[in-house]
């Protein structure tokens, strides 16, 4: 290719980056030759960050200047106060994206300046606006964001002649998606998406830590929550038991306790940990049925489904996902790494450096919820419903509210309610029109 473009899944929990090589997509591993590297950024002081397994031993220790799962507060006014200053999470998040683009030219001796970065489906604009300025913060320039589900499916049917209609359940660490595409022969067409942007992984952590301090409380009188870094250490411990309760039917977990306290041991057992989450589990159900209906298909008429995201290595969740399909799941790539491979795939798209590649992929995607403007009666006149394919032009008109006005405000929104104000507000633009009774002039 005659420029270096990189596929970058940033994760809640993890980040992965990848490239083509010879025409096939790589994960690139990082300094410490690993091929993920934790989404875990903890301040030294005001001016130097570590990210990734270093800043996740530092955790423990220093957990007041650590921050995690920051992908959740993207599009938010989080700061994380660190000194005199506070820092946002576009600031905190260019921080993983500079580790992963300093890591990938110390492995490759090559420097990626051009990327694409998935996120979730069912992100706001702002959200997407956010992950973009944390990556150009970071000095890199985002030719594409691409939908997880999307990047995921690329991954999949990058060898795919066969007319197939795939859903993608992708459960990472923060966020849950499905999207339904059609795939066709390197076409690559999204029939619909859904999901839920705070449902994932760390929810399940959360269940286990609640667990497990709750039995410390019980057992050796210590209040877990009261010391953030004995906090931290049962987050981490709770992280390791779901993981591995993939593999085994129980798990014993030992946490020494600071003071004269005596260590903390239990048995956690898989039919423990299904019981804890199956709640969030059955939440996934919602989204798989709005994204069929959008798309006008019965779950039978689904030939392929892909399990992306960490959280699908849980044998509840394959369970279920198995009987409400009626049939297993497909064996598509690694879950952790199928997101970042499908989204360098997308890099040749984007990037339009299709002569120089073995096939050419083409990819239509959808917005994941509905664009509209404000009218007179306070609600939203929608022009692109959720899940129209992009790109799109399209047009409406409208007319002037007050007499004699030189312009006309619009005030875009993005959600699905009726009333504006309970949609999230994009922002404003003014059009210069001529003066005239109110209701007679055409905008």
């Amino acid at each position: 290719m005659d420029k270096n473009i990189m596929g970058i899944d940033f994760g809640t929990t993890n980040s992965k980056m990848a490239y083509l090589l010879l025409d096939e997509p790589t994960i690139i591993e990082n300094n410490e030759g690993k091929k993920i590297t934790p989404s875990i950024v903890y301040f030294k002081n005001e001016d130097e960050a570590v990210v990734g397994e270093l800043a996740k031993r530092n955790m423990i220790v220093y957990p007041e200047s650590t921050v995690v799962s920051i992908k959740r507060e993207m599009g938010t006014d989080f700061k994380k106060k660190i000194g005199r200053h506070k820092f946002p999470p576009e600031y905190i998040g260019a921080q993983i994206f500079k580790k992963l683009a300093d890591d990938a030219k110390i492995r490759l001796g090559k420097t990626f300046n051009d990327i694409v970065v998935s996120v979730p489906a069912n992100y706001s604009d702002s959200q997407r606006q956010s992950i973009k300025d944390a990556a150009e913060i970071a000095g890199l320039n985002v030719l594409r964001l691409i939908n997880e589900p999307t990047a995921a499916a690329l991954a999949y049917g990058i060898k795919e002649d066969r007319d197939r209609k795939v859903l993608v359940y992708d459960f990472g660490g923060g966020t849950f998606d499905v999207s339904i595409l059609s795939v066709s022969s390197g076409f690559f067409d999204v029939d619909a998406s859904a999901g839920e942007h705070r449902l994932g992984g760390d929810d399940i952590d959360a269940r286990i830590v609640e667990y497990l301090s709750k039995k410390a409380h019980e057992q050796v009188g210590i209040d877990v929550k009261k010391d953030l870094s004995l906090l931290a250490t049962v987050r981490e411990t709770s992280e390791e038991a779901k993981i591995a309760l993939s593999c085994n039917e129980s798990t014993m977990i030992s946490i020494p306790f600071a003071a004269n306290k005596a260590p903390f041991n239990t048995i956690l057992t898989r039919i423990q940990l299904n019981g804890m989450i199956s709640d969030l589990i059955e939440r996934t159900k919602k989204p798989i049925e709005q994204a069929l209906d959008d798309a006008s298909l019965e779950k039978n008429e689904i030939d392929d489904i892909l399990l992306v995201g960490g959280t699908t290595l849980i044998p509840a969740v394959r369970d279920f996902v198995t009987q409400y399909f009626g049939k297993e799941p497909v064996r598509g790539p690694d879950p952790y790494e199928a997101v970042a491979l499908g989204a360098a795939v997308a890099g040749m798209e984007y990037g339009k450096e299709k002569s120089t590649i073995a096939r050419n992929v083409e990819i239509s995607d959808v917005i994941s919820s509905s664009l509209g403007v404000l009218v007179a009666d306070g609600t939203v006149n929608k022009i692109l419903e959720r899940n129209t394919k992009i790109p799109i032009i399209r047009t409406g008109n409208y007319t002037n509210a007050a007499d004699f006005t030189n312009e006309v405000r619009i005030e875009v929104y993005q959600g699905e309610e009726e009333m504006a104000e309970d949609n999230e507000h994009l922002g404003d633009f003014f059009i210069s029109v001529e003066p005239m009774p109110a209701f007679l002039d055409r905008v």
